[in-house]
């Protein structure tokens, strides 16, 4: 396991036994709390996912990871999506919106350039989130090799958005989803191994602090 993460996740079930959940009058006490626990342990998945997915693929030779990167999406590349056209733009820090991504992650061997973000995937996400995300990963695609060049140094041949969907029920298109079962053929490297013992670690921390929540011990 990755000791930071490992330091985090024994921090974050320390926090999460010890914090009350926040009353709701249509509930009891104990629904209130398995209803704070759940939704606690669904979001910390996802962040999980979101750390261990980069520092896995960081030590692989063959790609160059970015972890947690803040990009601009240039207004004019936008306003490209909207008019339908598919032009290469330069990436520029100024003129735009950000968004947040979990990585971004160039092959060596294939010179394809991936914008990734990293979810649990266990249920569909809305509708008008799935429109801005499509809106958003098209307009990457246009200034994605211009990225490469300036922030990277590297020159690309192809530009991707993907959204890793561990669980495989985002609702977004079958050829922007990774599921987990792909993750290690996609990036030829051991990823899933590492994601699921950090998963698993975190669930057994969390029913050893909370026995019978996850299921892990009875």
């Amino acid at each position: 396991m990755i000791d930071e993460i490992r330091q985090e996740i024994d921090a974050k079930v320390e926090r999460l036994a010890r914090t009350p959940a926040n009353p709701d009058p249509a509930l009891a006490d104990w629904a209130n709390r398995l209803t704070f626990l759940a939704r606690s342990l669904q979001a910390y998945e996802g962040h999980l996912l979101s750390r261990v997915v980069p520092a896995a693929l960081q030590a692989a030779p063959h790609l160059q990871v970015v972890a947690q990167p803040r990009l601009t999406i240039p207004q004019r590349a936008l306003e490209a999506v909207e008019r339908g056209e598919e032009i290469a733009l330069e990436y520029s820090e100024n003129d735009g919106p950000t968004r947040q991504l979990d990585l971004i992650v160039f092959h060596c061997r294939s010179g394809i350039i991936e914008f990734l973000e990293c979810k649990r995937g266990s249920q569909p996400i809305g509708r008008d989130h799935q429109r801005s995300r499509l809106r958003d990963d098209a307009a990457l695609q246009l200034i994605g090799r211009s990225y490469a060049r300036e922030q990277l140094r590297q020159l690309a041949t192809d530009c991707r958005c993907v959204t890793l969907s561990y669980y495989g029920h985002t609702g977004l298109p079958e050829y922007k989803t990774l599921r987990a079962a792909e993750l290690d053929r996609h990036f030829g490297w051991n990823v899933r191994a590492q994601v699921e013992q950090h998963l698993t670690y975190f669930r057994a921390r969390l029913d050893a602090e909370i026995p019978g929540l996850t299921g892990m011990a009875a």
